[in-house]
């Protein structure tokens, strides 16, 4: 089983090196599937999913389960498995559960990134306390139809608050610090009003989008505290 990484650069990098130095083809490619989290009660509590595991054949879990179940399939990836690798455990963002953050329309209507990271920290943070480590949003949204059902859910049409609203909410999910643990987060651009758009330059004004983020902030990076690959 491996150890967890050290918390310097250049020992994480070796670490990293030496890890994929032991991993077979099939182990690799396992890290690359995501498996339905399995229905409690059902399969005998996901016996075929434990099968695959114990093979080094599952890299993460997608979609939501009881917080002792996601803790005991984690514990199971980690204490039982060759490699000890955490499994990722993702799921969509949504808005909250014990505390529901406003609609991403009513979000972007503040005009304010610090009001949205503060909403993403405490998604993060409840998530978080659930079992999961990888929310796969935000989703960004633009539409002014009033009769869609994704107006509620979009962010308005303005691509530059869409810009600064969605590195917001990466920061707010990606957080670490004393208050507790962020989350992995990845930007979305796959929402039916982009896709159904008749438009030449959409894919234009995607990357224009995503290029935005980036420049806002880099891939992994938090306010305080260390990365997730620091400490997985």
């Amino acid at each position: 089983m491996v150890r967890h990484p050290p918390d310097h650069a250049a020992e994480r990098e070796r670490f990293v090196e030496d890890l994929l130095a032991i991993m077979s083809a099939a182990e690799k490619a396992g890290q690359l599937v995501l498996l339905p989290i399995p229905e409690a009660g059902g399969d005998s509590e996901g016996a075929p999913l434990r099968a695959e595991m114990l093979q080094g054949r599952v890299g993460g879990l997608l979609g939501s389960g009881a917080a002792d179940q996601l803790a005991a399939l984690q514990r199971l990836a980690v204490e039982e498995t060759r490699l000890g690798i955490p499994l990722l455990m993702a799921n969509v963002p949504g808005r909250g559960t014990s505390v529901t953050m406003p609609a991403p329309l009513a979000l972007a209507a503040t005009w304010s990134p610090h009001i949205v990271e503060s909403a993403a920290q405490i998604v993060a943070g409840e998530a978080r306390a659930h079992g999961m480590n990888w929310l796969m949003g935000p989703q960004v949204v633009l539409t002014s139809d009033t009769e869609t059902e994704e107006l509620a859910e979009s962010w308005g049409t303005s691509v530059h608050l869409a810009r600064a609203l969605a590195a917001a909410t990466v920061r707010g999910l990606q957080f670490e610090g004393q208050d507790g643990d962020g989350v992995l987060a990845c930007l979305r651009t796959d929402a039916p009003g982009w896709i159904e758009r008749r438009d030449p330059d959409i894919l234009t004004d995607k990357l224009r989008l995503v290029a935005g983020v980036l420049r806002e902030i880099a891939p992994g990076e938090h306010r305080a505290g260390s990365t997730r690959a620091d400490s997985a």
